[in-house]
């Protein structure tokens, strides 16, 4: 098949994501800049979740290539971008345990039948293998055709074309125009298949940016705008959230980490060094209030990798080799990936790697994420010596790169 590309190691077969690249109905240079760095970040996201992404220019072909190997597809457009946390990988495990064929935005748009929103939905892979890997029917506007109308709820989420649940119906209607996904909807009403529409707990876990209509995306931008003013002042993670990458039963006589959980209470020797830095000052207060280590040399210091150089020289004592550097997720963090794109987050990345390699080069560093981590094969954890970097041509392109932008 053409213009797949596969992100992801798992295992499991259970459930994979199929994510779709609209950004040629962008138009807006700005809008399609963000959308594309918002995807990258979520490759990101979804793999480390444990799970796999296919990605192409066509939903049909993705879910032909999901059918072969996986239960449940996930079709997502670019645009779309899971929120808080886990919440909606939680949700949709919880909700596979359900019988239903579709699961998504269903939209009653009256006399054009009703619509699969393309932002985001879930197929039931059993029943679509069954019923022959049926296309998924496009949008076209000005075909007559004629459906039995499906039955819907009185109530909506909001408007007045969003119901609460649909299901069959047996009276036979007129339509002027079709919409995406009618042709999977008429099957499942026609095969008697549960439809579910998706509820406040989905709907509340993901956002979708409308990036093809300019008008829509600007209202919506002040979520991205929110997030990264939240990330970067008022946010504190309180508690432990680094992954175990072997270091755990280290320690260290200096160690360099994020004002972000109490990692460094495991690792630091009597009297070692502690450099906290953060770009997050409320981070930063928090735990000079918070720190509980007394005898311990510490220095609280309001650094963004992303803005500056770090000042390897002034801000540790380079003459300990055994120094832990912690670069957590600092290249790959919700907080700030909107508006650096992953280009630039890697080239940050390699540059502070190579200064670390030449002033600490016995000194251990370890990543929760790099900036590239989903779109190729990683080091996390080790001696500074022995990181590579990575040239960005060399990883695996989404079809949203494949003008060379990464050249």
């Amino acid at each position: 098949m053409q213009n797949l590309v596969n992100f992801g190691q798992s295992t499991d077969k259970k459930i994979v994501f199929c994510l779709l690249d609209r950004t040629s109905f962008i138009s807006d240079s700005w809008a399609k800049e963000i959308t594309k760095n918002i995807s990258d970040y979520t490759i990101s996201n979804i793999t480390i979740k444990g799970y796999n992404i296919i990605q192409g220019l066509d939903e049909n072909q993705m879910l032909k290539a999901a059918a072969a190997e996986y239960e449940f597809a996930v079709v997502f457009s670019t645009g779309t971008e899971f929120i808080n946390g886990i919440d909606f990988f939680n949700n949709i495990e919880e909700l596979i345990t359900q019988n239903f064929f579709i699961a998504g935005h269903i939209l009653d748009r009256k006399d054009a039948y009703y619509e699969l929103h393309h932002q985001c939905y879930i197929i039931n892979l059993k029943y679509y293998n069954e019923l022959g890997l049926p296309i998924i029917g496009e949008t076209a506007l000005g075909v007559n055709h004629e459906q039995k109308e499906p039955c819907r709820s009185v109530e909506n989420y909001h408007d007045n074309y969003t119901p609460i649940w649909v299901e069959a119906g047996t009276i036979l209607t007129k339509y002027n125009h079709q919409c995406h996904g009618w042709n999977l909807l008429r099957l499942a009403f026609e095969n008697l298949l549960p439809v579910v529409v998706f509820d406040h707990s989905i709907r509340n876990s993901k956002i979708h940016h409308y990036p093809e209509y300019s008008k829509d995306f600007y209202k919506q931008f002040q979520w991205i705008t929110f997030k990264e003013k939240f990330c970067s002042t008022e946010f504190v993670h309180k508690n432990n959230t680094e992954v175990s990458n072997g270091f755990n039963n280290m320690q260290y006589d200096q160690i360099v980490i994020p004002a972000s959980g109490t990692l460094y209470a495991n690792l630091i020797s009597n009297n070692g060094k502690i450099v906290f830095y953060d770009y997050n000052n409320q981070s930063l207060e928090y735990w000079k209030s918070n720190f509980k280590n007394e005898n311990d040399t510490v220095k609280f210091i309001n650094y963004d990798m992303l803005a500056t150089d770090m000042p390897l020289d002034s801000l540790l004592d380079v003459s300990i080799n055994n120094t832990f550097i912690n670069l957590s997720n600092i290249f790959c963090y919700e907080g700030t990936t909107s508006f650096a794109n992953l280009k630039y987050r890697l080239y940050k990345e390699n540059q502070l790697l190579e200064k670390i390699k030449t002033v600490l080069p016995e000194s251990t560093i370890n990543f929760t994420l790099r900036a590239a981590s989903g779109f190729t094969n990683l080091q996390l954890t080790g001696k500074a010596k022995h990181f590579t970097t990575i040239n960005i041509s060399d990883i695996k392109k989404p079809t949203w790169h494949y003008n060379q932008d990464w050249f």
